[in-house]
């Protein structure tokens, strides 16, 4: 990859009249365009201007890989009928602890994605026992959700080989929308290999020097993301191509030390500078700014109520957007909320949602604790 990343290679001059003629160049101008970046974030909500490089056909699998984002980005197309792998997963422990049955997909880092699928598809690779935590009577399954990964160690062996056949799914996706968590991560001396979850207590004391916690750098980042592109368009169908996006769900807890605030801030600027940089680089693969459309739209509207998870109704409007610029759906029209924000806020969620809460009741009563 090249040191410098260039959007445009044009001119000088070239350059400024293609920013004169950008309506969406500035932060603020005079007038009453509406399009300036101040305006726009004062109407409450907000999701950037993007050009899409190519289109999906939403009648073709979709395979969305990542965080709990990519589980609400699951639930609104699942309402469009798109043919979603990742739903095929069904676990019992998650759906009697009120969380999505497929939480057990999630994946928080990117060594941990492109791990999962080299165990999908490398037959040097694979998943065994060996990657399982002795907690004593239980074991520990450290590649998957937390909520999930205590229990008997042939149930879960049993469900890691479930996750190993979703992922295998891969091969008949045209498109692959990946969402990027985190880049504080817990390393396995033994097996020298990342992990999904943090190590148990039980594990820790058993080998204390077996685990290391690391905060991968941008460029670590940037050799395990390549990689995870280059096994997924090696495998997925010809012509697949991958939408990144980055996780707007904060940080549970960290374990550098700082406040969490900052260790969070660190994590998604390294991610976001990632996604947009690679994304530049490899013609497959756009990036979509559902990471800024939350973070620059009323909170209000955007947060649930611990300020840490995405509103469903956020969710909602975020992916309609994609659904109209990648999938030729009719334009959404979007919530204003101006100065009187309280009181639009509630009848414009009332509107909004109405449908969108039948079709999602089971979502909405299920967020994802992480």
């Amino acid at each position: 990859m090249s040191e410098d990343r260039e959007e445009n290679s044009n001119s000088a001059l070239e350059l400024w009249k293609e920013m004169a003629k950008n309506p969406f160049s500035r932060w603020t101008e005079k007038g009453d365009s509406g399009n300036d970046a101040g305006s726009r974030i004062r109407n409450g909500f907000v999701i950037p201007e993007v050009e899409p490089s190519f289109a999906i056909n939403i009648n073709k699998p979709i395979f969305t890989i990542g965080s709990c984002f990519a589980r609400n980005i699951e639930d609104v197309l699942a309402t469009e009928g798109a043919q979603l792998p990742a739903k095929s997963i069904v676990s019992p422990k998650a759906s009697s602890l009120g969380v999505r049955p497929n939480s057990v997909l999630n994946k928080y880092n990117i060594p941990s994605i492109l791990q999962e699928i080299q165990w999908s598809f490398e037959n040097t690779k694979d998943f065994s026992k060996e990657h399982l935590l002795d907690a004593g009577d239980l074991h520990f399954d450290p590649h998957v959700h937390e909520i999930v990964a205590s229990g008997h160690e042939s149930d879960l062996i049993a469900q890691h080989a479930k996750v190993t056949d979703v992922f295998k799914q891969l091969k008949n996706a045209q498109t692959i929308v990946m969402t990027l968590g985190m880049t504080e991560m817990w390393y396995d001396n033994l097996h020298e290999i990342y992990l999904n979850a943090a190590p148990i207590l039980g594990a820790i004391k058993r080998n204390p020097s077996r685990f290391d916690f690391r905060i991968l750098s941008y460029q670590k980042n940037e050799t395990f993301l390549v990689d995870c592109i280059d096994c997924i368009l090696s495998t997925a169908l010809p012509g697949a191509n991958i939408i990144l996006t980055v996780s707007p769900v904060a940080l549970g807890a960290t374990f550098s030390h700082r406040d969490v605030i900052i260790a969070n801030s660190q994590s998604k600027a390294t991610l976001v500078a990632l996604a947009q940089a690679v994304a530049i680089d490899h013609p497959q693969v756009d990036y979509f700014p559902s990471f800024e459309a939350v973070t620059w739209s009323d909170p209000l509207f955007a947060w649930e109520n611990d300020r840490r998870h995405v509103s469903a109704a956020m969710v909602s409007c975020i992916m309609s957007e994609f659904l109209y610029r990648y999938a030729g759906k009719p334009k959404p029209q979007w919530p204003s909320f101006k100065d009187n924000r309280g009181q639009q806020l509630i009848v414009e969620l009332q509107q909004q949602t109405k449908s969108l809460a039948k079709k999602l009741s089971w979502a909405q009563t299920s967020i994802d604790p992480r």
